[in-house]
């Protein structure tokens, strides 16, 4: 399938194994006190008509990537369950690694893999990090409104704790991801908790509605046997 952005310098796998894992992360940010800066940021998206577009996350990962690879977020035709594993990347063209879960769930390939996730580099670009297949191409963030967000990030010092997410699907209900121990690959179910989500959840997704409300849209947690999981609420 064919990537819908350009190559970073230095390539993605460096960019993303460059972002802390999800314990680390959370860490910073409850001590940095990040999250009560997130609603310095509401206008900024208002006034550029965004809000049903993108939102802020924590960026963190729960794996890393080896040489060439990016991690890709495929849904299954129903909507119910997504997973996200590696993809390998030559020429231009993306193609998934081989994983169980792929045919356990009967994914089909789309057309077209498009940024998801984005984490600024030190020049004030967003550089994306996770990806979703898709059956089209979509637009990326413009300019504008890229350029304050970045500014007012740095006024803040969190340039490096906060990126940009697609919402897509993640205003749609409530939502769960896991991780298991010593694998690279995440299910999300739509719906339906698994049995082994338990312990403290963390919030990492934020949006913002029209009538100016905060909303808090996805959830990570670290429980049972050192399984990662996210729940989007």
């Amino acid at each position: 399938m064919a990537l819908s952005c350009p190559l970073p310098p230095g390539g993605w796998t460096t960019h993303f194994n460059s972002i802390p894992d999800f314990c680390c992360a959370k860490r910073a940010f409850d001590e940095r006190g990040v999250r009560n800066l997130i609603d310095e940021f509401k206008r900024i998206f208002l006034d550029h008509d965004v809000q049903e577009e993108y939102g802020l996350i924590m960026n963190h990962r729960h794996f890393l990537l080896e040489e060439n690879e990016i991690l890709v977020e495929t849904l299954k035709q129903d909507g119910n369950i997504s997973v996200a594993f590696p993809w390998r990347v030559k020429d231009g063209e993306a193609h998934p690694t081989p994983n169980s879960e792929w045919d356990q769930y009967n994914l089909t390939r789309k057309e077209f893999i498009i940024p998801q996730t984005w984490k600024f580099d030190q020049h004030g670009s967003l550089i994306p990090y996770e990806f979703l297949a898709s059956d089209s191409p979509q637009p990326e963030p413009s300019r504008p409104f890229v350029a304050v967000l970045f500014e007012v990030m740095r006024q803040h010092g969190v340039q490096d704790a906060l990126g940009l997410r697609r919402l897509d699907g993640d205003r749609n209900g409530e939502a769960f991801e896991v991780t298991p121990e010593g694998r690279r690959v995440s299910v999300t179910t739509m719906g339906s908790k698994p049995d082994n989500i338990s312990g403290t959840v963390g919030k990492v997704l934020w949006y913002f509605t029209k009538d100016g409300n905060t909303e808090e849209a996805m959830a990570c947690t670290r429980c049972g046997q050192c399984v990662v999981c996210c729940v989007i609420m």
